[in-house]
Order: C-alpha cells, then structure tokens, then sequence
C-alpha cells in the first residue's frame, strides 16, 4: 500500500505533516492520586487512578477532586476507554464496561499484564516475553497470537490495535485481529536519548488522518520525546521525533473531536490538561 498516497486521498495531507497542539484547560487535582490513565468520550471523562497495584475507575469532580464509581471495585485494572454513557476496562482476568447506569463484567480465559479493548475483542500480553494475544469477547476465548514486542497497546478501531515496545528500540506494530500486522522503529536523534536517562514508552495514542502519538519518558527526570507515524489499516511508517516541551504525559486521546488529555505530575502539583490538535 502506498501510505502516503492513501492518507492523501482520505485527508488531505501528507506523510510529512506535523501535528500543532492547543491548550485548551486546565484543572487542578485536589486530591494525591496518580493518574495511569484516561478514556475520552464526548460526555465525560473517565479515568485509572490510584496506587500500580490497585486503581480505581472514576471521575475528576469540578473541586479538582477524585471521584470513584461506586459501581465497580478497586482492582488490578490495565486500562481504560471512554464511550457515550460510560467505560470499558481491561482488568487482569475480566473486562468491565459500563453501559449508563449498569455495569457488567466477564472473566477473560486468560490472566494480562497489559491489554486493550474494542467492542468485540481484546489485545494483550500475558507475560513480557509472550506473544500477544487476541481474545474474541463474544466467544470469551483466545482466537489468535502474533509476535509483538512487549509494550502499552491501544485500540485503534474495531480491527486494530497498537503496540508500542516498552524497551529500547522502542517499536511500534499495528496489527489486526487475525494477527496481522507490521512494525516500525522510530529514528531518534542520539542529542534527544542520551544514554543517561532511563528512558521507557510511556503511552501510544491515536489521532485522527492515520496519526499515531507515542510518548517516551525518563523515568528519571521530567524529559519527554513525542515520535508521530501514520498509520493506514496495518501499514505503518515513521514521521519525527522531538523533544517534548512540557513535562506532562498524555493519557487519552480522541481522535474524532481531536482531544488530548495530559496528566501532570511534577513536585507534588497534579493536573489534567486538555488539549485539541491540528495539522500543519
């Protein structure tokens, strides 16, 4: 497939666009908590808060303080993705959703570390040295596996997800659910990874025209590199990679409404910032 010609007819852009972001709010966080994660949709936003082992699902309240959703437990939750009414969640061995006031759960035949989910299927790891599995929710078993890098995943859409290697070289795959798929590892300039920092993906996220953000950290100190590719079905290819300007991680994306949600977490300060993006 030639990627350039096909993000050009859907979008209008080419494969060398830049992505330029806004900021639009920002709240501040009363309570000390850690945000793992977030799930955009257009009538709230839900997040993963807590401690690694045990985070709680709910909602930052207008005082900037952290409300829990009564209706489902603390648990070892692995991610979270927002909807019209509601949430879905990956746990270790189940999956919640939240359909308005009603929330179901199922066991997943196996236990992950890390997963995603779509409507229909889920994407995970049940190990750092497995493969990826793909779990069919409406069959509740595992359907197929591929050879992925260890990493964070994201869906992408119904028949795809993505993965961005946690390690060093920091590989990006996108595969769909018949476990198809290719990688790509992003050209980052030695000046931005220097050898000093112990740098670690910190999440991948999609935008819309085929865009993927991912996020690299060091874990320790507030620097950042954001890497763009784009992306047409399972074909995937490098943009740029740059320092990152601000000392926030982004947790969520929207790619409909063009929405970012950063989470920062610097010197005892915590805040949600929103941001909307464009292309140039």
């Amino acid at each position: 497939m030639d990627i350039e010609a096909a993000l050009g007819s859907s979008c209008g852009l080419t494969i060398d666009a830049d992505v330029r972001l806004t900021l639009e709010s920002t709240q501040l966080l009363t309570d000390s908590i850690h945000i793992f994660a977030a799930g955009l949709s257009p009538d709230r936003t839900w997040v993963l808060a807590g401690h690694p082992a045990r985070k709680r699902i709910g909602i930052i309240g207008s005082s900037g303080r952290f409300v829990p959703d009564a209706k489902v437990a603390e648990g070892p939750w692995v991610s979270i993705s927002g909807h019209v009414g509601g949430w879905s969640a990956v746990g270790a061995q189940e999956i919640a959703k939240r359909e308005w006031d009603e929330v179901q759960t199922s066991r997943l035949p196996v236990k992950l570390l890390v997963g995603a989910t779509t409507a229909n299927y889920v994407a995970g790891f049940t190990a750092p040295d497995s493969d990826l599995v793909l779990i069919d929710l409406s069959r509740g078993k595992v359907v197929g596996e591929t050879a992925a890098p260890f990493g964070t995943i994201q869906a992408l859409s119904e028949g795809h997800f993505v993965v961005a290697q946690f390690e060093p070289p920091y590989s990006v795959t996108v595969v769909d659910t018949l476990g198809h798929g290719t990688s790509v590892t992003p050209e980052i300039p030695s000046e931005h990874l220097d050898s000093a920092g112990h740098w670690r993906t910190a999440s991948v996220l999609p935008l819309d025209c085929g865009g993927l953000l991912q996020i690299i950290a060091d874990l320790r100190s507030d620097r950042r590199i954001s890497i763009l590719y784009r992306a047409v079905g399972t074909t995937i290819a490098f943009v740029r990679a740059r320092p990152q300007l601000f000392p926030g991680s982004f947790v969520a994306s929207e790619a409909s409404e063009r929405s970012l949600l950063a989470a920062l977490d610097q010197g005892g300060e915590r805040a949600l910032s929103h941001y909307t993006w464009s292309w140039e």
